[in-house]
């Protein structure tokens, strides 16, 4: 069934409204391939997915094994498509349908594979992101 992510938003209340606004911020920051690392913010913090397979986000819950346990000043390991916020869980499993789609979706195989994007584009896209995140890491390595 498809949400009208229109009618979700204008209909969120202020709390929700505003962990929407944050957590498309949040999304249009990751650009880059590649582990990072993060501090822990609050204390039940939500780790929030995006799945090429099925193009949407995913919430995990604040008791699953990637966030139990964690307080502020923790710090978590992440992949590209992960973040985590510190909005409740319920909140965010109401806004996930209509949050931005993750940058790097446009550079994947599945997005080239249903028509979504140009595929030479987007090849030549994940080529520089590739890059990038290979001159990153060759930059950290060196400045240990």
């Amino acid at each position: 069934m498809k949400i009208d992510c229109d009618k979700l938003v204008k209909n969120l209340n202020k709390k929700d409204l505003k962990a929407f606004v944050e957590t498309n911020e949040k999304i249009d920051e990751l650009t880059s391939y590649g582990m990072r690392s993060e501090l822990i913010e609050c204390n039940r913090p939500v780790l929030v997915y995006w799945s090429n397979g099925t193009a949407d986000w995913n919430v995990g819950h604040p008791d699953s094994l990637w966030t139990k346990g964690k307080k502020i000043g923790d710090e978590i390991h992440l992949d590209a498509n992960q973040m985590i916020v510190c909005h409740p869980y319920k909140t965010m499993k109401k806004i996930a349908p209509c949050l931005k789609t993750l940058p790097l979706y446009y550079c994947s195989t599945e997005a080239k594979m249903r028509g979504e994007v140009n595929e030479f584009d987007a090849t030549l896209t994940w080529a520089i992101k590739q890059h990038e995140r290979l001159k990153r890491e060759e930059w950290k390595e060196k400045n240990k």
